[in-house]
C-alpha cells in the first residue's frame, strides 16, 4: 500500500512540476522542447512498475500490495457508508423521478429537492420542494402527493 500510494504521489507531484514549468517558462524556442523532455519523463515514471512487472521484479509484491490495499480499502466500507451511499442513490433517482413526472404534465420547474429518512432499512421521502414560476401547483402537487406520499410538499416561487 505504501509503495503504490508513494508512485502516485511522485507522479502527481512531477505533473505539477511539469505544470508550473510550463507556465512560468518564456515563450520561445526552449518551452516546446523543455515540455517534450518532461514528457517523456512523466511517461517514463508511469510505465516503471510495468516495466518492472514485465521484467519479473517484484512483480509480485507489486500486485501483493495492490491487492492488499483493494481489500482494505473494501473492508474498511462501514455499514454506514453504505447507507450513505444507497440514501443519496435513492434521493438522486426520486429526483429524477420527480422531474420526470413535473415534465410530462408540462409544469415548469426551476429546482427539485428531496429530504429522505430511514425506517427499518427503508427509505422514505420526508420532504419535496419544487422551485417554480408557476403560479397553478395544484395539479402538480396532488400527483406528487399521490405518487410519492412525501409528509410534505412544498412549492416556492422564485
Amino acid at each position: 500500500m505504501a509503495e503504490f500510494s508513494s508512485y502516485i504521489k511522485s507522479i502527481s507531484v512531477f505533473a505539477l512540476l511539469m505544470v508550473f514549468t510550463e507556465i512560468f517558462m518564456i515563450e520561445g524556442f526552449y518551452r516546446k522542447y523543455t515540455s517534450f523532455i518532461l514528457g517523456i519523463i512523466l511517461s517514463i515514471m508511469a510505465i516503471s512498475p510495468l516495466i518492472g512487472i514485465l521484467k519479473g521484479n517484484g512483480a509480485e509484491s507489486f500486485i501483493e500490495n495492490i491487492e492488499e490495499s483493494i481489500l482494505y480499502e473494501s473492508e474498511n466500507v462501514s455499514f454506514s457508508d453504505e447507507n450513505i451511499i444507497l440514501k443519496s442513490i435513492f434521493t438522486e433517482n426520486a429526483v429524477s423521478y420527480i422531474k420526470n413526472d413535473l415534465k410530462s404534465i408540462g409544469f415548469k420547474y426551476e429546482d427539485v429537492s428531496v429530504e429522505v429518512y430511514e425506517n427499518n432499512g427503508e427509505y422514505i421521502i420526508k420532504k419535496i420542494e419544487v422551485t417554480s414560476s408557476e403560479e397553478d401547483t395544484e395539479k402538480a402537487e396532488s400527483i406528487l402527493k399521490e405518487k410519492y406520499m412525501a409528509e410534505e410538499t412544498v412549492f416556492s416561487a422564485y
